[in-house]
């Protein structure tokens, strides 16, 4: 008998055999049956089937199989299924991972084929559904259980099978948000407890769309499965068929089904949120007029929800922050969507005024110019913030003036609201400059509440103040203070040293890091940063000093930077004068190089 050529005999997976023919697969499961892992021992293969069985063997022998046996016994059931090419070795190796790392898989995988309502022959197809299960390790019964629903759903041709491939990526990169449901037998219930979400919106997009071709709605799909994929809370996890059913018809009468679809996922979850709290707020109003449904010449995200809120009497900064709001500034929504006024809400940091509701309302939309806007963005863009501003506002105390007292951090103090918008007020009608906002609030603090004396403004003019403060900033730091803190340096912020050369002038921006160093900083400089001891002492604050360097070698103090939050708040030079254009431009290269947010 001739010897074949080694060629013909090589054990490769380019060369594993892929046929659709029933009577070789019936052969390879006959061949698997008999012979399982028994070694090859002649010279020549005696049929297709047998080299089929070694080639898997030598295939899997690297994977270091102990329990080729099992597997291959499991194998069996692809192999006996018809709606299931054979699949060429390399195949089988991700089959073989898949199986490894879930024991159910290939049970799994052949539920899966069952709903498929034909045969796939494209080995590209199986390839591509074989990678995402062994890319993802997440085979359990949950995502098949999803992917079947799917997969029962679309049609199936040519041209969708490359969509659908993409659907099937998307699917296994799904998180199971309830990992201890994903062992055992796949039930219907445990898949749509866990999936609840996509199987809604599964059902919007097959039953409630009847516009929407086959390409579109596996198009649809495949956005929804991105969002969950990217932020698991893209989708609101509180949707129930019941009222999500209602609100996506409310959608439809609005806008195509296609327009619904290319929308931003957190915009329909926001929209949904608010219809909710209050279907008839929507239903009454006939809110998205011809205008807003414009794709090409509106903004997406403004599309659903904002075209409403922006055309009433609503307080749409609630809602353009809707993602950072704290649990109390949602209850504040959920109120004022409700049909009330914000003003009556029981649990506002402060009493609220007529006056400062209905400027809260019209915060966003033309109470603000731009840039105003921008200054308070800069300093903190909650509704708290926002809310204490309005107030301010109200109370008639002007833009720059209410900005200064916000960079204060005024907010932060919950309890002691109240007594600075008085104050401020009090302040404002004797006069008071935005430039002098700064050292007044800090000296008022500090006898108010650091060192919990009685303070009174009464009887005393802006200049008498001043003068009292000047003074104030001479004896803020005793050589006793100095003693008692100057053995603990402050901690060093992640924040390195600047140095640039700026028409032939050498400039340093460093950290203050003791006591001394503060005490000199204010001293030089004629201001009170000294009051910041304690802050930098327990590291709420750090205090940069911008510095140049004359000839001989000498540090002049220019600036003094305060630095919280990775924020830059304050800028202060001699007697608390302001920066100039050449110093804020060498603070934006240090803050653009740190990544500091500047706040002044």
């Amino acid at each position: 008998m001739q010897r074949k050529s080694n060629s013909e005999n090589k054990l490769t997976p380019s060369n594993a055999i892929s046929t659709k023919h029933n009577s070789l697969k019936n052969e390879i499961s006959e061949e698997l049956k008999t012979q399982g892992t028994r070694a090859f021992s002649g010279i020549v293969f005696k049929s297709a089937a047998e080299k089929y069985r070694i080639s898997l063997l030598h295939s899997l022998a690297p994977e270091h199989v102990r329990n080729i046996s099992d597997f291959l016994t499991e194998y069996q059931k692809i192999v006996d299924n018809p709606k299931i090419p054979l699949l060429n070795v390399e195949l089988v190796i991700l089959v073989y991972k898949s199986w490894k790392n879930c024991p159910q898989f290939i049970d799994n995988f052949v539920c899966l084929v069952k709903k498929i309502s034909f045969t796939i022959d494209s080995p590209e197809f199986w390839r591509r559904i074989l990678m995402a299960c062994n890319k993802s390790r997440k085979n359990d019964p949950l995502h098949f259980q999803l992917l079947s629903v799917i997969i029962s759903k679309v049609e199936w041709n040519e041209k969708s099978i490359p969509s659908i491939m993409d659907l099937v990526s998307n699917v296994f990169k799904v998180q199971s948000f309830n990992q201890k449901d994903s062992i055992g037998v796949i039930t219907e219930k445990k898949a749509k407890k866990t999936f609840r979400q996509i199987l809604i919106w599964i059902d919007c997009i097959f039953n409630q769309c009847p516009d929407l071709n086959n390409e579109e709605r596996i198009f649809a799909l495949i956005r929804i499965m991105e969002a969950i994929t990217k932020s698991p809370d893209a989708l609101n996890f509180s949707l129930t068929k019941k009222t999500f059913l209602p609100f996506f018809n409310m959608l439809k009468s609005k806008f195509s089904a296609k327009i619904i679809f290319d929308m931003p996922t957190p915009t329909i979850d926001l929209t949904y949120f608010c219809y909710c709290q209050n279907p008839m707020l929507f239903i009454n109003q006939k809110f998205f007029i011809k205008e807003y449904s414009d794709v090409e010449n509106c903004l997406k995200k403004d599309i659903l929800i904002m075209s409403f809120f922006r055309k009433h009497h609503f307080p749409t900064f609630l809602i353009e922050k809707f993602n950072t709001l704290s649990l109390c500034e949602r209850n504040w929504l959920v109120y004022v969507l409700k049909g009330n006024n914000l003003r009556t809400y029981g649990d506002l940091p402060f009493k609220l005024t007529t006056k400062a509701s209905h400027i809260f309302n019209l915060y966003d939309k033309d109470f603000l110019t731009k840039e105003e806007m921008h200054h308070i963005k800069n300093i903190n863009s909650s509704p708290t913030v926002a809310l204490i501003y309005c107030q301010l506002r109200a109370n008639s105390i002007s833009h720059e003036v209410a900005v200064e007292f916000l960079r204060k951090q005024i907010h932060q103090q919950p309890d002691h609201i109240e007594y600075w918008l008085r104050t401020a007020t009090l302040l404002y009608n004797q006069g008071i400059k935005s430039s002098h906002v700064n050292i007044v609030f800090d000296y008022i603090d500090f006898k108010a509440f650091k060192r919990k004396r009685e303070f009174s403004l009464k009887g005393k003019t802006m200049n008498n103040l001043i003068a009292e403060i000047m003074a104030w900033h001479k004896t803020l730091a005793t050589r006793r203070d100095i003693n008692y803190w100057g053995r603990h340096s402050f901690e060093r912020f992640a924040i390195k040293e600047f140095k640039i050369v700026a028409k032939s002038q050498k400039f340093r921006i460093k950290q203050v890091l003791t006591p001394l160093e503060l005490f000199r900083e204010g001293k030089e400089l004629h201001h009170c940063v000294m009051s910041y001891l304690k802050k930098c002492r327990f590291n709420d604050c750090a205090i940069f000093s911008l510095r140049t360097i004359n000839e001989q070698k000498e540090e002049i103090r220019l600036l003094t930077i305060e630095v919280r939050q990775h924020a830059i708040y304050q800028i202060k030079g001699l007697y608390n004068r302001s920066y100039n254009e050449n110093e804020y431009k060498i603070i934006k290269l240090w803050a653009a190089e740190e990544n500091l947010r500047i706040a002044v």
